[in-house]
């Protein structure tokens, strides 16, 4: 499926804070593993704040306090 979706391996970035939320992290490195078995790249990049996690272009997976509201 992801050759057929065009994908050849380019990293994906992943933003995160360190442990913002309880086992940020170690969460992370585990859904980093389990989508390498699937054959992505993603790599994870520690930010300090969340401006610079949502900083624009958004290209990248990234953790967000935000809800969404469901009528």
């Amino acid at each position: 499926m992801l050759a057929d979706a065009g994908y050849k391996g380019e990293q994906i970035t992943y933003r995160l804070l360190n442990n913002y939320y309880p086992n940020q992290v170690s969460g992370a490195q585990t859904m980093i593993e389990m989508w390498r078995a699937v054959g992505l790249n993603v790599k994870i990049q520690m930010m300090e704040n969340f401006a610079q996690v949502q900083r624009q272009p958004v290209r990248a997976i990234f953790d967000t306090p935000n809800t969404a509201p469901v009528p």
